[in-house]
Order: C-alpha cells, then structure tokens, then sequence
C-alpha cells in the first residue's frame, strides 16, 4: 500500500467504517471536526438549512438564475461563438429546452420548499436525480445526453453568485472536503473558517493553501479517492502535519502538531538580517498589523484580486480608489507593491461561462488587462489617485516580453498625465514587472531596462519553467524548486537586477522557505517578501547566517546537473555550517 492509498476497517461498536486517507502536507497543524462537502467548478457551494421564512425569497434567487440563463442561452442559440462546433446553436437550444421545463424548475422549487435548503444545494439534488433517470434510459444515445443536464446545471449555479447571494456561513467545526477548493470560496467565508481543508488535487504552491498557511487553517491535499469516501456530517480527525486523516475516528497518535527536530541551537545576530529586506505577500488589508508587528518591512506583493470579494462582478473605480487608500494609508508610510489584477477570464466572465481549455497558458494577467484595456485603465486611475495617501508601486502579472510592459506603461503614463491635471499631488508610482515566465526570463535585460522594479515569482516561475501544473497532484513529483533550470534561471534574473541597479524583489514559496535562505543569498538576492506564516521563520534564519559564510554556495551548486544532486550538495554545506536548516527540511 503507496503512502497515499486508504485504508478501511470496521471500527468496533460502530455502524459506520473507520477510513484512513493519506496525502500531502500544504498547510501544517490538526484539528477535528465534521465534513462539509463542497462542490461545482465555477462557483463552489455546499449545503445550507434555511428557515421557513427565507423560502419565498430563495426561490426567488433560483428564478433569477434561470432567467439570466435563459437569456444567454437565448443569445448563444441565435449567436454561437466563434469556432465553435458546427451544431453548436442546436447544443444550446437542447439546453435552453432542459432549463425551462418543469421537470428542472419545479424539480429544484420543490427540494427548496419541502427540505428547506440553499438553491445551490437544489440545484445539485435535481440535477442528481435527472442525471440518474437520463443515464437508466434504454437508449444509449438518450443516456448520453445526462453531460448536457450537468452543463444546464452548472450554467445556473454560475448565475446563482448575484448580489442577492447570501454570506456563505459554516459551522464552527466544519472540515472542508472537495475535489479542488477555490481561493475565490475561501475569501467568500470572511472570517467564518473552517478548521480543516482536505482535497484531492492541489499543492503546497496553489494559492487555496497559501491562504490557509496565512490563516492558520491545517490543510492536506493529493488525498485519492477523498470524494467517494467522505460523507456530509462524517466526524472527521486531521493530523496535517503527518499528511493523515481519518473519518469517523481518532488518529492513533496525539492530535498535536509535531515539532520539527532541532539538531543545535541557532545563533544569533548574523549578518544576513542587517543585508536583507524582508516583506510580505497578503491577500487581504486586515493583516497589515499583524504583518509589521512580527518584522515585515513593508507590503512586498498586495494581491489585488482581493477587491473582488467586497464587489458583485468588476469593482468599481469608486471601489478600489477606497481600498487601495485603507491599504496604502494603513502601511503608514512604508512600501506597498500592488499587483495588477492576476486571473483568467474563466474568474471574471461572470456567469458568461467563458472557458479555455488551457487556461494557465490563457487570456490571463497582463493579456486580460491589455484585451479588456478601459478595466485596466481604471485599475491604474484608482491607484494613481489612492498614491496621494503615501508611497505605491504598481507590479505587472504574466509579462512575456517588452510589448507587454511598453504598452502597459504607455496606458499608465497616459493615465497619469490625465490624473495630473486634475490632481497636482500625485507623484509618478514606480513600475514593476513580474518575472515568472521562461521568455522573461530570456529576455530579462531588456525588461530590467524597460521597469523601475521586478518581482520574481518563484512559484509560477518553476510551473512554466518545469512546465508542470503546480495544482496537480499527478505530476507533484517533477514540481521542484531546486531543478537546475530553476536554480539558474534565478540567478540571471538577480545578475541582470542588481547590474543595472534595479530592486528585486523574490516572492514566492522558495523565499517563504528557511532551507532556501543562504541558497537565495549566495546568488545576490537581498529582498525577499513572504507569505505572514512565514515571516518568523524567515527572520529567524537570517538572525542565524552570516553573508560572509554564503559566498561560495552558488559555485558550487550552478554546475550541477540534477535537482537531487543540489539538494545533496545544500544539505553538506548546512551540515557543516547551520545543521538545523537541514533538520527543518525534514
């Protein structure tokens, strides 16, 4: 049995299965709870109890719902995108025909007003139910057809996120269970967290398990099988730290975190603090305190993504002009690098169901601003005019190349000659580039020339590079930030910075990483931003180093030929020099 298969046994005096999962760490610490599945692809819900007297009204937002679909199915039907398949006008009409026939409709009003529960939870029990009858119908070609009940389906549970949407509320002991958690489902819950997150796919780099490192929420991912075995309500015991969870019963050893082994005592006052910068990586404004109390200089990357939760579809310019001034005026005068919104137009087509089928290499960051170009203009204005409460950088996502940041600067220089006129005290922001992407790297001169700054992203940087899906479970084991590739592709970008005078700023899973620290700054790096969990860790390690003892890592390392053999290499030198980088690393 492989280290992430279950195992089940009858647990004495219960009716119910004892059921071991194993998978991966992505998020450290144990608790226990009950399981709350949660499901869909677009938008993720779970189940929900509502009281007799919000019936009216969650019908009402069901109604809705297939309103809006129905007009867009209406819209496809007359006008199919382009490229699409010869009969596709014929596919949407099939569709428009299940949405509006009673069979879906009254099947989905009935569950809401006899089991009193959310819409989106009726929505996946008719849907269930039609599903079962389609596929037990004696024609094969009829049982086909269930793909299209499910398309309808998730076509409605889409439009179902409007502004009437109610707050996602869960228990306090709730577990999260799903084949994939969305970042965008974890910021819906607010402050209302979960005590657990278990999936099937995603890594320790994927932005759902980032969050829940910054939040303190124990998380395990890679668990097969995790949707077939877990039941709504199951108690369920978490030890993520060991990678194991068990339903319906205890974890055999305590449910306490374990201490990773420390071989030696950590010195202090190594010269390696006083050399290096030290910021952080939020989603949110609220940590900003949190942040500065435990050592961070500054705000090394705000995610502006997080705008979205406070907004039904793109927030205002009125919107981000008010959030960008919270954030930067709570900074209270120390740096705050914004990045430019970084997503998919799968995240923001809002119920228009735009998909691609390689989204990662899609319209996406940098693309989607310059394709969707008055959007990004008024990211820039509102970031211009929130300038005046202190100082702002503004960061580019997913550049490739100098086109992306000429015509990019062009609309903000654009843009600020307006903001100009009409408010003499905004300063000129700096500008920054992303580097993240092979042809960046390749072209890094010509971008350092072209930028103010550049942030590196080390966790997309190894997926493109390795070109290997960090959220995926199945090729986790070629995700590695020590692959030479990745190793030297870091050290021409910080050559390239630090010849032309440029700040460079490392983000990323790598700088968060105390084992990567004196690796980092053997190859000139000297501004790392973290994630908040972090932080301590990576004040820590910098207290205990001395730059005058790094020097000759990156000569000893860069020649080498395989992840493995640089990792072997690392862990000699730390032996011999800090011991327990290589106990944390265990």
């Amino acid at each position: 049995m492989t280290d992430r298969e279950q195992l089940t046994v009858t647990a004495p005096d219960k009716t119910e299965q004892r059921v071991v999962l194993h998978g991966a760490c992505v998020s450290h610490g144990a608790a226990e709870g009950r399981v709350l599945c949660v499901y869909g692809r677009k938008r993720q819900y779970f189940f929900q109890r509502i009281e007799n007297s919000e019936v009216d009204s969650e019908i009402l937002r069901f109604e809705r719902a297939v309103s809006s679909a129905a007009k867009q199915l209406t819209s496809l039907v007359s006008q199919p995108p382009q490229n699409s398949v010869p009969n596709a006008s014929e596919i949407f009409d099939a569709h428009l025909l299940i949405l509006t026939s009673p069979t879906f409709t009254d099947g989905v009003i009935e569950v809401i007003r006899h089991q009193l529960v959310n819409a989106e939870w009726a929505v996946k029990l008719a849907c269930d139910e039609q599903v079962r009858r389609q596929k037990n119908a004696a024609s094969p070609e009829l049982r086909e057809r269930y793909l299209d009940i499910i398309d309808v389906a998730e076509r409605v549970l889409s439009h179902l996120g409007g502004e009437d949407s109610p707050n996602l509320q869960i228990d306090k002991d709730s577990v999260l269970v799903a084949e994939e958690l969305r970042p965008s489902t974890l910021l819906e819950l607010g402050d209302n967290l979960p005590r657990a997150i278990l999936t099937e796919l995603g890594g320790w780099t994927s932005h759902t398990f980032i969050m829940a490192r910054e939040l303190g929420i124990p998380a395990i991912a890679g668990i097969k099988g995790l949707m077939r075995s877990a039941r709504p309500d199951d108690p369920v015991a978490v030890d993520a730290d060991r990678g194991l969870a068990v339903l319906n019963g205890t974890v055999d050893d305590d449910l306490t975190s374990s201490s990773l082994p420390g071989t030696t005592t950590k010195p202090t006052g190594g010269t390696a603090a006083a050399a290096c910068v030290v910021s952080v990586n939020l989603d949110e404004t609220s940590k900003f305190n949190e942040a500065f109390e435990l050592g961070a200089t500054g705000i090394g990357l705000l995610r502006s993504e997080y705008l979205f939760r406070h907004a039904q579809g793109w927030p205002s310019e009125e919107l981000q002009v008010e959030m960008y001034s919270q954030a930067i005026a709570a900074a209270g005068g120390r740096p705050v690098r914004i990045r430019t919104f970084d997503f998919g137009i799968d995240r923001v087509s809002f119920g228009g169901m735009v998909s691609e089928r390689n989204p990662a290499l899609g319209l996406r960051g940098v693309r989607l601003g310059l394709a969707r170009e008055p959007r990004l203009r008024a990211q820039f204005r509102a970031l211009l005019q929130a300038s005046v409460n202190g100082p702002v950088q503004i960061v580019i996502p997913m550049v490739s190349g100098t086109d992306d940041l000429t015509r990019t600067r062009a609309i903000l220089d654009d843009e600020y000659a307006r903001s100009e006129a009409a408010f003499s005290d905004i300063e000129p922001p700096r500008f920054g580039t992303m580097v993240e992407v092979p042809s960046a790297i390749l072209q890094i001169d010509d971008l350092i020339r072209h930028a103010d700054l550049a942030c590196l992203g080390t966790n997309d940087l190894v997926q493109y590079t390795l070109a290997v899906d960090r959220d995926n479970g199945l090729v986790a084991d070629w995700y590695n930030s020590l692959h030479p590739a990745v190793v030297r592709s870091i050290a021409l970008v910080v050559e390239s910075a630090n010849s032309a005078g440029k700040e460079l700023v490392v983000c990323g899973e790598i700088g968060g990483s105390p084992f990567y620290i004196p690796l980092l700054l053997s190859l000139g790096v000297r501004h790392l931003s973290v994630s908040i969990s972090s932080l301590a860790a990576v004040n820590e390690t910098l207290a205990s180093v001395d730059i005058s003892d790094v020097h000759d890592i990156k000569q000893r390392v860069l020649g080498l030929e395989t992840a493995a053999a640089i990792e072997a290499e690392l862990r000699r030198i730390y032996l011999e020099r800090w011991p327990w980088l290589v106990a944390s690393a265990a």
